[in-house]
C-alpha cells in the first residue's frame, strides 16, 4: 500500500469517527493491514516461506562474509522466518511500529546491532523498500539471542506458551 492509498483509506474511515484522528488511532485501524494477524491459507503462507528462504540464504551469506562469527544461522532463521514476513508486510504498508528497545539495545548488544543494520541494508536493497528502525532493535535481538546461545552451547529453538494478547515477536522475547 502506498502513502497516497493509505492516506485515502483513512479519509474514508474518519468520515464515520469523530474528527482529527491521531496517529496512534490511525495505526491502531490499520493494524489488520499491517501485522500478523491476517489469516493467510497455508499454501500462500508455505510460498511466502518458501520466498524468504532464498532471500535470507543470501542475507546471511553476505552477513557471514562481512562478520567472522560463528552463528547457527539455521536456528537463528527458524526464530526470525515469521517476524521477517509480517517485517517485510509492515515495510511495504509504510507502517512504522513502536521502538521500545532501540537506544538500551544499541549500548548492551553492538554485536547484534550492527548484525541487524547489515541484515536491513541487505533486505532494503533486494527488495526496495525502507524497514523502520524499530525493527532493527527486534532483528538485533533475534541475533544477540542466538549470540548467547552460541557462547553457552546451546543448540535448541526457543520455544514459548503464552496466553493472552501479545504479539508473537514479543513472546519470543520474553522467553529470552
Amino acid at each position: 500500500m502506498d502513502k497516497t492509498s493509505r492516506q485515502d483509506l483513512l479519509d474514508q474511515l474518519s468520515s464515520f469517527l469523530p474528527l482529527g484522528l491521531t496517529e496512534a488511532e490511525q495505526t491502531f485501524l490499520l493494524i489488520p493491514l499491517n501485522i500478523n494477524y491476517n489469516k493467510w491459507p497455508e499454501k500462500r503462507m508455505n510460498q511466502r516461506i518458501l520466498w524468504l528462504d532464498k532471500i535470507f540464504t543470501e542475507v546471511f551469506q553476505q552477513v557471514g562474509q562481512s562478520m567472522t562469527l560463528q552463528l547457527n544461522y539455521q536456528r537463528l532463521y527458524e526464530q526470525i522466518k515469521y517476524h521477517a514476513i509480517f517485517m517485510i508486510n509492515r515495510a511495504a504498508t509504510y507502517f512504522v511500529g513502536d521502538d521500545f528497545f532501540s537506544n538500551e539495545i544499541v549500548e548492551k548488544y553492538p554485536v547484534a546491532i550492527d548484525l541487524a543494520i547489515m541484515t536491513v541494508n541487505i533486505l532494503e536493497q533486494k527488495l526496495q523498500l525502507i524497514i523502520s528502525d524499530s525493527e532493527l532493535s527486534y532483528l538485533a535481538l533475534y541475533y544477540q539471542m542466538e549470540l548467547d546461545d552460541v557462547s553457552r552451547g546451546k543448540s535448541k529453538v526457543h520455544k514459548v506458551a503464552i496466553v493472552g494478547e501479545v504479539s508473537k515477536s514479543i513472546k519470543g522475547l520474553i522467553d529470552y
